[in-house]
C-alpha cells in the first residue's frame, strides 16, 4: 500500500511519518453527519424533514459519480460525490450552509447557524 515512500533516516521522523499516515487513512473513512442536524433543526422549527432523492450515478464502475438532492418544501440543493452517502451528506452540508432558507413564497423560517 505504501511502498513507493522512502523510509525516514531516523527515528523522530519514522514517529511522524506514522501518526500521518494513520491521520490519513482515518480521514478517509471519518465523514461527519450533516443530515441529522438538519433533520433535528427542521423538527425545532416544525417545518418538514429534508427529502433526499437520488439524482444520478455515472461513470464506470471503479469511479461512479453519484448525485443527490436535498429538498426542504420547495428549496432544494444538489451535491455529487465518490459515494452515495458522500453525495447526501454534502447535499445536507449545502442546505445547512444557506444563509436564508425561508422565503416568503416557502413560508419556512432561516434555519439557525450551527456550530460544531
Amino acid at each position: 500500500m505504501y511502498n513507493d515512500i522512502v523510509p525516514p533516516s531516523n527515528n523522530a521522523d519514522f514517529k511522524q511519518l506514522l501518526i500521518i499516515l494513520i491521520i490519513n487513512d482515518m480521514s478517509k473513512s471519518l465523514v461527519y453527519t450533516q443530515t441529522g442536524p438538519l433533520k433535528d433543526i427542521c423538527l425545532e422549527n416544525k417545518i418538514p424533514d429534508p427529502i433526499f432523492t437520488p439524482v444520478s450515478d455515472v461513470g464506470p464502475p471503479h469511479s461512479r459519480e453519484f448525485t443527490f438532492e436535498c429538498s426542504i418544501a420547495s428549496i432544494k440543493t444538489v451535491a455529487t460525490g465518490s459515494t452515495k452517502k458522500m453525495a447526501k451528506q454534502m447535499a445536507a452540508k449545502m442546505m445547512l450552509e444557506r444563509k436564508n432558507i425561508g422565503s416568503s413564497k416557502t413560508g419556512i423560517n432561516p434555519l439557525p447557524q450551527i456550530t460544531k
